[in-house]
């Protein structure tokens, strides 16, 4: 399937969703905290990652869905779904097995070292590049992965995220634990746990609300565009399409 944004033509070669390995435990539900609920509604995190390799490209690309699976065993609620049931007081991560992330493999027509070199490059242009993150009324996916050949031993890693779950610091924890997994796989090495300071930490009854501001996020959410609006589709906000975007570092600001 092609599809073609503005003047860069894609085209989908697969779209499939990788789940942890069999055996993983699930942590049924992930309650948000007032820390993630702030975000609940705004949109979604992109990041675009654009690597060389001699290596072939279906070569790639398996490597990258065996050590996605192995790395969702330690970050499982990636692999899940935000929803805010009518029984439940707030919104939660819920993850069951064989849930997973929805990967988008593609290949671009565009200039490779165009789109890496230095200065800005039109938004139309990198836009193809970002996976889609389901968003619908009852559910919304936590991440979404697409990655993209360019014909010339170039290739890019779009990744987009849901805020309220993955903020800074954890998403570049989940980049470097599954680029560790993937390094160590090609290497041919043994499969190895990810260092202890990348793993993420679930237990949420460290975080204390002294101030009661839960309560006053979730009364503003469900009284937008409400009464009682549990929406997880995301609000809004749409980019200008004669936007730029700079390189720094092959990874997209």
């Amino acid at each position: 399937m092609a599809t073609n944004h503005g003047s860069t033509a894609i085209k989908v070669l697969e779209v499939c969703t990788v789940a942890p390995p069999p055996g993983s435990t699930v942590p049924v539900t992930l309650p948000l905290t007032f820390f993630d609920i702030l975000w609940f509604r705004f949109p979604p995190v992109e990041r675009l990652f654009f690597y060389k390799s001699p290596v072939p490209f279906y070569v790639i690309v398996s490597n990258l869905k065996k050590s996605l699976s192995l790395v969702l065993q330690h970050y499982l609620p990636l692999a899940g779904a935000i929803v805010w049931p009518e029984n439940s007081p707030k919104p939660a991560v819920e993850t069951a097995v064989r849930d997973g992330i929805v990967l988008t493999v593609a290949e671009s027509e565009d200039d490779f070292d165009h789109l890496i070199g230095d200065g800005l490059r039109k938004e139309a242009k990198l836009r193809p590049l970002v996976a889609e993150l389901a968003a619908e009324e009852d559910r919304a996916a936590v991440v979404a992965v697409q990655v993209t050949w360019f014909g010339n031993g170039g290739f890019s890693i779009g990744i987009t995220s849901h805020h309220a779950v993955l903020d800074g610091r954890s998403s570049t924890s989940f980049m470097k634990s599954w680029a560790g997994l993937c390094k160590n796989l090609v290497g041919g090495g043994e499969i190895f746990c990810p260092a202890a300071e990348t793993m993420p930490f679930y237990d949420r009854s460290v975080v204390t609300d002294k101030m009661g501001l839960e309560a006053i996020y979730l009364k503003c959410l469900l009284a937008h565009e409400g009464p009682n609006n549990r929406s997880l589709k995301f609000w809004d906000f749409k980019t200008p399409p004669d936007s730029f975007r700079g390189i720094s570092n092959n990874s997209l600001l």
